[in-house]
């Protein structure tokens, strides 16, 4: 079926996003194309583009024969994470994210997402639109009167983990990549409580912190670290920095939740105390948590960055790697491993990076402690993983999905 000549309803049609006929409903696609100033695109169900505008293919940069039928996520690689984020949360129907997502990138772009329904009412796709607007970056998932937090984190994975356990307990998320998007964002927009990663591109966490509190009455808000070191010298930084407290990465539900709502001043209800750690490789009470928030698909992808990150770290471990791109590396696996459950992994990276970092005596205990807690994660996530498909098998699928 193509969606970008059929009948369907716009839901809700938005401030921005108004039928050419005024009250006449419902209306087609290529009208509402037509009728609008705005670069738009239709984005199926499968997240490939099944219809663009000259607007939108002029942003993009190429033309329309050309993108029409490829995944979204090959036309605008410098945003393709962010917008895979927005269409997935409104393919999935979430009632706690209906409506509009938007996506503030670059100096001005926003682009907004909203449902469209066929005349049965099933999702269909989303349409996608661009304007310009003021200087702000950040993925924004609304919830009417919800206090409003910034998440400033670069690596996607925990974007979307960490995101989840904030917006499944009421509160609007607004994300962003780097420290110098974070510093726009509070300078131009009314947010509660940041939360903030150290290590991130363009500017990292500290010095975005220091930035902030520079603002004047906006930079008065409570900052928030999240840090894989739990060193006293990390902690120090950070409150010379002027951040007014820390979370312990990977993020546990509830000392995040806690955490936030001590800041915010918040009476609602706290969440359910740490759940007991396990002698496994994997907890995988933790695991099917993420499965049951995020569904096997994406708990899979989960599974192949992590493996993906940690056999990247045993390689560089065996060849020559300066220490500090390695104790990097191991950063990021500290966060990715613990949020599947893999809290020993987790345990061991932070240590050998501290090691690392430290240049202590004990790297070569920490190593093969790393390394022994590596293979038995891989072994768990191999465990964990869906049965491969023949090749047949995968064709069949991506035809009835």
């Amino acid at each position: 079926m193509d969606i970008s000549f059929d009948t369907i309803d716009v839901s809700p049609p938005g401030p921005r996003v108004k039928p050419p006929d005024g009250d006449r409903w419902p209306v087609t696609i290529r009208e509402l194309s037509d009728a609008i100033p705005l670069a738009l695109a239709i984005v199926d169900g499968n997240l490939r583009l099944v219809m663009l505008n000259h607007r939108m293919a002029a942003r993009i940069g190429t033309s329309v024969e050309i993108c029409v039928g490829r995944p979204v996520c090959e036309i605008a690689p410098p945003i393709a994470a962010q917008l895979e984020t927005c269409i997935r949360r409104l393919l999935a129907g979430n009632p706690a994210h209906a409506g509009d997502d938007r996506l503030a990138v670059g100096s001005g772009e926003i682009h907004s997402f909203t449902t469209l329904r066929n005349e049965g009412g099933a999702i269909a796709g989303v349409l996608w639109a661009v304007q310009d607007q003021g200087q702000t970056v950040a993925v924004r998932h609304s919830v009417p009167d919800a206090q409003r937090i910034l998440m400033a984190e670069d690596l996607s994975m925990n974007q979307q983990i960490i995101a989840e356990m904030l917006e499944s307990a009421g509160y609007e998320v607004l994300t962003v990549a780097d420290g110098v998007s974070a510093v726009n964002l509070v300078r131009q927009e009314s947010v509660d409580l940041v939360l903030m990663d150290i290590e991130m591109p363009l500017m990292d966490g500290l010095e975005a912190t220091r930035a902030i509190r520079e603002l004047g009455s906006a930079g008065g808000i409570p900052v928030v670290a999240m840090t894989a070191n739990q060193g006293p010298e990390q902690i120090a930084a950070c409150r010379a920095a002027g951040m007014d407290a820390y979370i312990c990465k990977p993020v546990d539900r509830t000392d995040l939740l806690s955490t936030v709502r001590k800041w915010l001043k918040s009476s609602q209800k706290i969440m359910p105390d740490r759940r007991n750690e396990r002698n496994d490789a994997i907890d995988r009470e933790t695991l099917q948590n993420i499965r049951n928030r995020f569904g096997v698909v994406q708990t899979e992808r989960f599974i192949n960055e992590v493996q993906a990150q940690l056999e990247n770290v045993l390689l560089q471990l065996s060849g020559e790697t300066e220490s500090k791109r390695l104790a990097s590396e191991l950063h990021s696996l500290v966060s990715m491993g613990g949020h599947l459950g893999l809290r020993d992994l987790s345990a061991r990276a932070r240590a050998l990076m501290v090691s690392l970092r430290g240049k202590t005596s004990n790297i070569g205990i920490a190593t093969e402690q790393f390394r022994d807690a590596a293979m038995e994660a891989l072994a768990a996530l191999q465990h964990e993983q869906l049965p491969r498909m023949s090749g047949a098998a995968q064709v069949s699928e991506r035809k009835t999905a």
